[in-house]
């Protein structure tokens, strides 16, 4: 039923990468890569990207043979640079393989490959029987199982990843070609559009099949579900005001059979239900798989200190190679560390004693003697605004001053990680999305 479904479907939204099965080196670079990007990445912002990446980097040869900057820089909006970082230093260790892996082991041998992508490049380009699950595979296999349980809690995971590699085995017949990768694009579709975390049960091909679309078909029947002892089960929660579902024992949903899972039903099409019992459906659903209390992000201020010479050039630091935003360039930046560091009054204080300690030998060092009393520190333009910005664990606020110096000592002040950059360098450089909507109050200044 999944597979009828997916060959009707699978053109819908158009993605480059998605091929005629047809194992090849080339195949497996362009499915390599389209993989990294969506990750944390919606589709359609992806599209664009890909297809520029490619323009930039037709081959695993030429991404390996590429400058961190230019990769970078072809990564740019995409947020998450440390895939980009990953996935130049495995295409370096392809090459040195002599191309991509085709087997599920030996792409895990790669650094930055990890079991999700090896399985999906296995495959959809080599036809190999393997099980492909990400978030998406999660969210549907869960319902699927019936799973109540937290899919960031590793046997959890595990018990999904085991049914996943079930079902690829039983699908293929233990026959390697086309049909592994199409089942497991399958399953990653089904959860990228129908079966969301609010799904549309009414839309969903496999209700025959699901244990939470049964469960909710007989709770908009006004019955009781049997869903046995949680702690039978080791793998779900209990759900919420579902006190008296404890009555009949089922099976550990790691010991369970995956093979009626996505069968087609027995009885012949099941009746549409009324709008009534399908809300009822798709708010239980909705508890599938648990939702955890997300951790209080993290807040942050930062002054962002904008230094610009006489001739426009602005000072520039690249960050450092490991860590959040690595590699990437920045203008001079200090991370507020007190709270009351944060009035208007204090951040211009902070800024300028910043700024002053940052360039006093930059800019005083090379100045003519006469003009070293009068260009002694730089001058204070003013705040320019307040950027905020959102990391999946940092809520950060950007404070953006620019200040203007007389003179730079161009002989001792540019090295690997600092420099002064035009504003055609800046605009080319491989800043952060956050950073580079600071250069915009900058350059407007």
């Amino acid at each position: 039923a999944l597979l009828t479904w997916f060959s009707t479907t699978q053109t819908t939204r158009a993605m480059p990468w998605r091929k005629p099965f047809a194992p090849s080196q080339q195949r497996a670079y362009e499915v390599w890569i389209s993989e990294i990007m969506l990750q944390q990445t919606r589709v359609a912002t992806v599209v664009n990207y890909w297809t520029a990446w490619m323009a930039a980097f037709p081959t695993l040869e030429a991404l390996a043979g590429a400058g961190p900057d230019a990769v970078l820089a072809a990564w740019r909006g995409l947020g998450y640079y440390g895939r980009a970082r990953r996935v130049h230093a495995a295409a370096r260790v392809c090459v040195g393989m002599g191309g991509v892996p085709g087997t599920v082991a030996a792409l895990m041998g790669v650094p930055g490959i990890g079991r999700y992508t090896a399985g999906a490049v296995a495959a959809i380009v080599f036809g190999r029987v393997a099980a492909m699950v990400d978030g998406n595979v999660l969210r549907v296999l869960s319902r699927q199982m019936g799973v109540c349980g937290d899919v960031k809690e590793r046997r959890v995971v595990e018990a999904v990843w085991a049914a996943a590699e079930g079902l690829v085995r039983s699908v293929a017949g233990g026959e390697e070609g086309e049909r592994p990768g199409l089942w497991g694009q399958a399953l990653m579709e089904l959860g990228s559009t129908v079966c969301t975390p609010t799904p549309r049960c009414g839309a969903c091909p496999v209700t025959a099949s699901c244990r939470v679309y049964q469960e909710g078909c007989t709770l908009a029947a006004g019955g009781v579900l049997e869903t046995g002892d949680v702690e039978e089960c080791g793998l779900c929660a209990p759900l919420e005001g579902d006190a008296e579902r404890e009555t009949a024992k089922p099976k550990h949903a790691a010991e369970q059979d995956t093979s009626h899972f996505f069968a087609a039903p027995s009885g012949g099409t099941a009746p549409t239900p009324d709008a009534r019992t399908l809300e009822i459906i798709v708010n239980h659903a909705r508890k599938f798989p648990l939702k955890k209390p997300k951790k209080k992000v993290r807040e942050e201020e930062t002054l962002v200190c904008a230094i610009r010479a006489p001739d426009g050039r602005y000072l520039i630091h690249r960050r450092p190679e490991k860590g959040m935003l690595a590699g990437l360039w920045e203008f001079p930046s200090r991370v507020l560390a007190a709270s009351n560091d944060s009035a208007a009054g204090a951040r211009r204080a902070g800024a300028a004693a910043y700024v002053s300690g940052l360039v006093s030998g930059a800019v005083k060092g090379g100045a003519p003697r006469g003009k070293r009393k009068r260009e002694a520190g730089p001058r204070h333009v003013g705040e320019l605004g307040s950027i905020p910005w959102l990391f999946s664990h940092l809520k950060l606020t950007m404070h953006v001053h620019l200040f203007e110096v007389g003179h730079v000592d161009g002989a001792g002040s540019e090295s690997p990680t600092s420099r002064w950059a035009s504003p055609e360098d800046i605009e080319g450089e491989s800043m952060g999305t956050g950073m580079r909507k600071c250069w915009t109050l900058i350059k407007e200044a």
